[in-house]
């Protein structure tokens, strides 16, 4: 929005990109509208389709079209609306740009769901779209809590998007479709398992040498409850993911590992490891919060040291590269003591090889 948040707001206006609809008040959201548009003209096809709709929302700028929605808002959180366009102070889950967006992006889903009830599946006579396709919603992170700006809170989690702490990597995730019981599930399940399973809920074959190599898992058997589990490719439980993030914030450069109830961490910048354990042994939450560290509880040795191994094998089978310090940064990072000088460096545009001298 320009020059600020506080202007180009939707209208009226036939010209208008985002033009208000008279009928529901609502901006035109490009996104939504594409998504909308190629359900029409798939509806009318006896084919298959799949469609892919990634959000704008909710995403840096935080800033709204709808005027109206964002008044809605501030009203609702006891806010005046705002009149400076600048960084939104308030601490918490207080930012009416950001709900304004969440409830924008709420909306959209709305809309896709009204159409799919709505219209009839030509393949499948007497069936509507929503009877014959499956969805699945999902974020790709946890909220970003250190913006330029306050936006969110991922309370209780820690920390949140740019970190492999609960709060950057537990999200929820949706999934509906034919045959699929409602139910509430707490199995361990990554964005890696949408394809394998996209695979298996279309009968598509994919490529072998890369099935064989990936790390998701089909998790179609129990969707539709044939298991009582999310199992691997060798039919034993699937309950071990791994992280690997070795750039971004000092305090996030980390390797990761979740196995069953317990996290482990590798913290590059302090060249240790960091073991919590988030659900007890019935499955109740315990440290969602990860503040207590059991790295060095002898009750926790052999757990410990079994993860150790296996995150430390991962790593190296996957030449997962360590994060590295800047020698020439400014700034005072622990242990950049340690790191070499570049005393010279050159690039032979001909032959295309390059000289650093440490």
């Amino acid at each position: 929005m320009k020059p600020d948040r506080l202007s180009d707001f939707a209208t009226y206006k036939e010209d208008d990109m985002y033009r208000i609809d008279k009928k529901t008040g609502r901006p035109y959201d490009p996104v939504t509208g594409d998504a909308l548009k190629f359900l029409e003209k798939s509806s009318k096809s006896k084919q298959p389709f799949f469609l892919y709709l990634a959000h704008w929302l909710v995403h840096a700028p935080i800033q709204t079209r709808d005027s109206l929605f964002l008044a809605y808002n501030c009203k609702k959180m006891g806010l005046p609306f705002p009149t400076d366009p600048g960084q939104w102070k308030t601490p918490g889950q207080n930012n009416p740009y950001y709900a304004s967006m969440v409830g924008t992006l709420d909306w959209s889903l709305g809309k896709i769901l009204d159409f799919m009830e709505a219209t009839d599946d030509p393949r499948y006579p007497g069936k509507k779209i929503s009877e014959t396709t499956y969805l699945f919603v999902s974020s790709d992170n946890g909220g970003m809590e250190w913006a330029r700006e306050e936006t969110t809170d991922n309370a209780p989690l820690d920390k949140g998007k740019i970190s492999t702490r609960e709060g950057g990597v537990r999200v929820p995730t949706f999934i509906k479709g034919p045959e699929i019981t409602p139910n509430v599930s707490r199995e361990i399940v990554s964005g890696l398992d949408f394809y394998p399973t996209i695979l298996a809920m279309t009968g598509a074959p994919g490529n072998a040498a890369q099935n064989a190599r990936f790390g998701g898992v089909n998790i179609f058997p129990y969707l539709l409850g044939q298991e009582n589990e999310v199992k691997d490719t060798s039919g034993k439980k699937r309950d071990i993911l791994y992280w690997h993030f070795p750039h971004g914030r000092p305090d996030e450069i980390r390797s990761a590992m979740r196995a069953g109830d317990f996290k482990l961490y590798k913290n590059y910048l302090t060249s240790d490891y960091s073991l919590y354990r988030l659900d007890d042994a019935n499955g109740n939450r315990l440290d969602w919060e990860e503040n207590n560290d059991l790295s060095q509880k002898p009750e926790f040795r052999n757990t410990f040291h079994n993860m150790v191994e296996k995150l430390e094998t991962f790593l190296k089978e996957t030449k997962a590269k360590p994060g590295y310090f800047n020698s020439r940064s400014t700034k005072e990072i622990a242990g950049k003591n340690r790191v070499p000088s570049i005393i010279s460096q050159f690039y032979n545009k001909r032959t295309r090889e390059a000289t650093v001298t440490f």
